[in-house]
């Protein structure tokens, strides 16, 4: 008896304690749990302006998209960065990009939430001068903008 008053006592502590640190971080705005939050968003270009500073150059183009939808088909020079790849994967390939150099990131199409996404997380890595092209792959292929495509699949 005395030693189940003794472990409820302890569930009781540990639950007020841990209580008292998640009201103290979230009233901080302290991260505690890995949560989908809303980062702070990039401008959204058009089709025009999107081919404007591809033509210009100096901007670096990321596709969202799966590795398979990348090799069938991309924004010539455009790099690929899943969405869905690890955090260590994000942050290894953001690191030899210049935290001011113009990056365009974009998907298949507005109804595609991988490029806003992935948008986010790059500004909340530091990255200021990112943009959104939500009309995408269809659109800049259906424009006949350069591409690439056939790549094979590893």
């Amino acid at each position: 008896m005395n030693k189940t008053i003794k472990e409820i006592t302890l569930i009781l502590l540990l639950s007020v304690g841990s209580s008292i640190l998640i009201n103290t971080a979230i009233n901080k705005n302290i991260s505690i749990f890995y949560t989908e939050i809303e980062f702070k968003q990039g401008r959204d270009i058009s089709t025009k302006d999107a081919y404007r500073l591809f033509h210009d150059g100096n901007v670096l183009f990321i596709d969202s998209r799966s590795k398979g939808d990348y090799e069938d088909g991309h924004i010539k020079d455009a790099e690929n960065l899943p969405i869905h790849s690890s955090r260590v994967k994000k942050i290894n390939f953001m690191n030899v990009i210049p935290r001011d150099g113009k990056i365009v990131i974009y998907c298949v199409d507005a109804n595609c939430p991988s490029a806003k996404r992935l948008t986010g997380e790059l500004n909340f890595m530091g990255y200021k001068n990112v943009m959104i092209y939500s009309e995408g792959w269809i659109a800049w292929e259906s424009k006949g903008y350069p591409v690439e495509r056939n790549i094979p699949h590893e």
